[in-house]
């Protein structure tokens, strides 16, 4: 069975993870979710030209793994960084693999396989409420 990096993956093609950054990791009975802010590739149809000080086009996205069949948490570090602004962030996705339907990721925040149905991410936008530069949100599971 061939092993899937994340960019190979339908939704995922246009960002990049490698220095996105982790705010929240959020587990129910229906999904595990990443809330990350997410870099955007240049091609992604929500891109924009970054603002001078920055290097990338970032927005606040989810990272969701519906219907998770298996959770196999390898390591865990619920211990956020603090960059230069004060934000807090539990790092970046470092690798995301999919072999058959098993999600393998791997960051500072931990190692995790994921069993679920199709990954899917989604943008968070202005229009929804959310800050446009997001706050910290606590690392937590939902017993839902």
């Amino acid at each position: 069975m061939a092993i899937l990096q994340y960019y190979e993956l339908t939704g995922l093609e246009q960002i990049y993870l490698e220095d996105s950054y982790v705010l929240d990791i959020v587990i129910s009975r229906e999904s595990i979710s990443f809330i990350v802010d997410a870099v955007l590739k240049k091609h992604h149809p929500e891109y924009q030209k970054p603002p001078p000080d920055k290097q990338y086009c970032y927005r606040l996205g989810e990272i969701k793994f519906p219907n998770p069949i298996n959770i196999d948490w390898l390591e865990r570090n619920n211990t956020p960084n603090v960059d230069i602004d004060g934000g807090l962030d539990f790092g970046n996705i470092d690798l995301f693999s999919k072999r058959g339907d098993t999600y393998d990721l791997v960051g500072g925040w931990g190692h995790v396989k994921i069993s679920s149905r199709p990954v899917c991410f989604k943008l968070f936008g202005p229009h929804l409420g959310l800050p446009e530069k997001p706050r910290f949100m606590e690392f937590h599971q939902h017993d839902t």
